[in-house]
């Protein structure tokens, strides 16, 4: 929890980014997605996602998924894009933090997930393109790295603007 308010105090002082437009096919899903309305109270409900909003100006998304380690699997990527796309809209956000748990950030693909695919499918799967959201962000992204952030999870740490690596980070 310091570490997290300690983001949090760093996220206040951060200017939002103006990243280049998306032209890939997430441009259309930030095209269909209208402003949030900062008057209503929005949720943000995901199996393997937790949303908090700190303040009124940081949302710290935290990896949910501790029993595989945080691995990136489809339904984590889909909602991860979900939860930028939606994060970016929303007018009360102004930073947003990802982060994992203790033991691991994200140790990487799903395995037991990826055995159970064909090569077809696994070559069709859409967890990376699920994954390229966080580039098209235009607010800051702060990785908050504690455990293992292996593979993939390395990968999604570093497509994040600032990284911020605990002592036990590996």
């Amino acid at each position: 929890m310091q570490a997290t308010r300690r983001i949090s105090l760093i996220a206040g002082h951060i200017l939002p980014t103006q990243r280049d437009t998306p032209s890939t096919s997430l441009e259309a899903s930030y095209a269909a997605s209208s402003s949030l309305d900062t008057k209503s109270e929005v949720e943000y409900k995901y199996n393997t996602l937790l949303v908090e909003i700190l303040g009124s100006k940081v949302a710290v998304v935290t990896f949910n998924r501790p029993s595989q380690l945080n691995a990136l699997c489809y339904e984590l990527s889909k909602e991860l894009q979900d939860v930028f796309i939606r994060l970016d809209q929303d007018k009360r956000v102004h930073c947003i933090v990802l982060t994992g748990n203790q033991k691991a950030f994200a140790a990487g693909a799903d395995i037991k997930e990826m055995a159970q695919n064909t090569e077809t499918q696994m070559r069709s799967s859409s967890i990376v393109t699920n994954l390229d959201a966080i580039q098209f962000v235009k607010k800051p992204i702060i990785a908050a790295v504690c455990g293992f952030a292996l593979g993939g999870g390395c990968e999604v740490a570093m497509m994040c603007d600032i990284v911020i690596a605990g002592e036990n980070a590996k």
